[in-house]
């Protein structure tokens, strides 16, 4: 178990599943890591997990930091949101030069769409890591 502030973040013995257990308002929440979380976002100084109810819980954690505990499905796209790659479907260029845009599964279509358009937007530097992962699956399928 590892002790992320007032945040735990632990595996499950049972199914081998990762779990984040937060505390929000006096309430333990615990979440299904690769199955209850869409993204993790920062604005500021501060870090929001997005689970997908479209619900939003603040984390004492810095996103370098949530990133190096998360599972492989989990990536970083820009500076700001690390995403969990089961809810995306594929990419398209983006408006900007050398920057991609990503197209999510229907399932979350809506929790997604009231979100500013440039939140998922991929940057440059992770443009390789996000197209490479991506074509793999596609042509995995």
């Amino acid at each position: 178990m590892c002790v992320i502030n007032n945040n735990i973040m632990k595996t499950s013995a049972n199914s081998g599943s990762e779990e984040l257990t937060i505390l929000h308002r006096g309430t333990d929440i615990t979440f299904n890591v690769e199955l209850e979380v869409l993204y993790f976002y920062r604005v500021a100084h501060l870090i929001y997990l997005v689970a997908l109810d479209g619900s939003e819980y603040p984390l004492r954690q810095s996103l370098n930091g949530i990133k190096t505990r998360l599972g492989t499905n989990f990536l970083q796209i820009n500076r700001s949101v690390i995403f969990n790659f089961n809810f995306v479907e594929t990419y398209r260029p983006g408006i900007k030069r050398d920057t991609l845009e990503l197209t999510f599964r229907k399932s979350i279509q809506r929790i997604i769409s009231g979100k500013i358009k440039n939140l998922f937007t991929v940057t440059r530097e992770h443009l390789g890591l996000i197209r490479d992962r991506l074509d793999s699956e596609i042509q995995g399928n």
